[in-house]
């Protein structure tokens, strides 16, 4: 941890206060290093919807969140918005659909946003990490007069256009390479802002990629070294007119972290005629951990040094060539090969050197291997302190990941439980001719879902939003229907990416089925639930009478045990509402408050 922190001062006092650093979250997205790089200063680069939820609950302020997935979804994109994240667009397709959402809802926008270009760098020694050619999938490139002009004219075209961001390459990529791009894209922000006539361009975000030395415990290059190649090639900046952003990752933590395996077999077989003796010791980690080391050792050889069971240096035994195995099955897992060691013995722990980053980050199910548990230390008063900052993975976990097994008790002690969300979409609610009616009868719908919601997310629970989609080509009650309600109007749910309520809206990775009748039968639903060890559903949503309850009745005939938050719910009607309830809870369903599901009293 000391180590980790010396890096992190030593980005912000090297670069300057134009400069701020976003710790790359693939490199190492453990809770508590995100969580020691907010408390110094830095921000997170998020490459996933999954970082950007770490990183909040890391502290990180959204604004130094910077979101710079190349496949972003529309709702991925949506809630950055709403959250107020950093976003880098990866190309002008992205740039589109930014601009569809922004023109929905004006006020959704409170972001930076950056258009991700490729100023094509030549370098770079590894071919799996070079980005900075026209047909990388990252970015939009540079490479001719027209696609550079195309890159301009969205800028001019989009007045949310803030933000430039290029990132060139990572290992095998030189320092000199990295200050190239660097001021290839400070000059394309000075075009931008001509083309634009102002000060368009606000932030520079030129990546990360700096490398770390793998042959000795110091490091290189410095931070001094790469802040005064960026100001040798690039001096605008570090003028203080833009802000500019980086995204370092394994040089920041590269060297602070270490692996400990321990040795369970050693074998040394006899060797062949004129051949010199081979020894292999298999080990407790291999490529589910070191998977970069035992995929790709030709560009990957970390330093190992040994130590006994009581974990002191190794002394006085002969020394062999050894092969570093690992505990996977296949024949490539080996951390390193051809390494001269005393001879190692059973109960021996091998200590791999230079594992901070893309090591755990890269873990593998191969094989269905546990995640090691994680420990810190650092020196405080003389002594050098330990704790276990992440525990071993259990078993279950892995289960759970395969879909099956012994799923993970929910919150309330039973099966794990699901909230569905029935149709609560602006057709049914803000967007009603007669809407009046229902907010006058259901005050309390909107708050009320929302906090229901936030208890959900908060106790870990599953959630499921359900959709109309009625079309007349694939809901044949519809026309029958519509003759019998002209006034409620016919088809609904659009074509198009499907609008929610603002209060109540589904997150990256919750699932969104939509239904082509006032049911569930013939959806996934009941697929989806099981599949993910659902045993218990909360159902909520709008109408009470008709779709809420239809939903309710088919998971009711499912199996699962099912519950209705009577007050996250909303009819065309206080009478319906309160007719509905009085007919069917208690006979199909339980019916519950937001609040009993707050302090877990409706959970089985």
């Amino acid at each position: 941890m000391d180590a980790l922190r010396s890096t992190f001062r030593d980005a912000v006092t090297s670069f300057g206060p134009s400069f701020m650093h976003a710790l790359a979250a693939k490199s190492c997205p453990l809770s508590f290093i995100l969580k020691d790089a907010v408390d110094h200063g830095l921000g997170i680069e998020c490459a996933s919807y999954g970082e950007c939820e770490a990183a909040l609950a890391a502290g990180c302020e959204p604004c130094k969140i910077v979101f710079d997935s190349p496949a972003k979804t529309h709702a991925e994109l949506a809630w950055s918005l709403e959250k107020g994240l950093t976003i880098n667009a990866d190309n002008l397709d992205e740039v589109d659909r930014l601009a569809q959402l922004i023109a929905a809802r004006p006020t959704l926008n409170r972001s930076t946003i950056g258009l991700r270009v490729n100023p094509i760098v030549e370098g770079g020694e590894i071919d799996m990490f070079a980005v900075s050619t026209p047909t990388s999938k990252f970015g939009h490139p540079l490479h001719t007069a027209a696609s550079r002009q195309a890159a301009v004219d969205a800028f001019v075209k989009h007045s949310f256009l803030n933000a430039v961001h290029a990132h060139v390459g990572s290992a095998g990529t030189s320092m000199e390479m990295l200050a190239e791009g660097a001021a290839k894209l400070s000059q394309f922000a000075d075009e931008v802002d001509e083309a634009c006539g102002g000060a368009r361009v606000t932030t520079i975000d030129i990546g990360g990629g700096l490398p770390a030395n793998a042959e000795s415990d110091e490091t290189s290059p410095t931070w001094g070294e790469y802040a005064a190649a960026l100001r040798a090639a690039a001096p605008a900046l570090f003028a203080g007119g833009r802000l500019v952003v980086t995204e370092f990752g394994r040089s920041m933590v590269t060297k602070a972290g270490l692996v400990v395996a321990q040795v369970e077999y050693a074998k040394e077989p006899a060797p062949a005629a004129g051949e010199a003796p081979l020894r292999t010791a298999v080990c407790q980690v291999g490529a589910d951990v070191l998977m970069r080391a035992c995929y790709n050792p030709g560009h990957y050889q970390h330093r190992i040094s040994v130590y006994d069971a009581g974990g002191m240096e190794v002394q006085g035994r002969r020394t062999v060539v050894h092969n570093i195995a690992g505990p996977l099955c296949f024949a490539g897992d080996y951390v390193r090969k051809g390494v001269v060691l005393p001879a190692l013995l059973a109960g021996d722990l091998v200590v791999v050197r230079d594992c901070g980053s893309n090591t755990l980050s890269l873990f593998s199910r191969h094989c269905s291997r546990l995640a090691p548990p994680v420990w810190a230390h650092w020196r405080e008063g003389g002594r050098v302190r330990v704790r276990r900052a992440k525990g071993g993975e259990r078993v279950e976990n892995v289960l759970r990941f395969w879909g099956g097994g012994r799923a993970p008790p929910s919150a309330g002690g039973g099966g794990r439980t699901c909230l569905v969300v029935v149709d609560v979409q602006p057709e049914y609610w803000s967007g009603l001719s007669d809407g009046g009616e229902m907010k006058r009868d259901f005050p309390l719908f909107e708050e009320n879902t929302a906090a229901l919601l936030r208890a959900c997310r908060a106790r870990g629970l599953e959630i499921a939003w359900v959709r109309a989609d009625y079309r007349r080509e694939r809901s044949p009650w519809l026309p029958q229907f519509s003759a019998l309600n002209p006034e409620k109007g016919g088809e609904t749910g659009g074509r198009g990416p499907p609008e929610w309520e603002p209060f109540a809206a589904p997150r990256p990775g919750e699932a969104v089925v939509r239904k082509h009748s006032w049911g569930v039968g013939g959806t996934r639903l009941v697929e989806l639930l099981k599949g993910r060890g659902v045993e218990e559903v909360l159902v909520c949503g709008l109408i009470t009478s008709v779709c809420v309850q239809q939903t309710a009745f088919g998971l009711f005939e499912a199996g699962f045990r099912t519950a209705l938050v009577e007050d996250a719910c909303a009819d065309r009607g206080r009478r319906r509402h309160d007719a509905a309830l009085e007919l069917y809870a208690g006979y199909m369903y339980r019916a519950v408050k937001v609040e009993d599901v707050i302090k877990g009293e409706a959970l089985s």
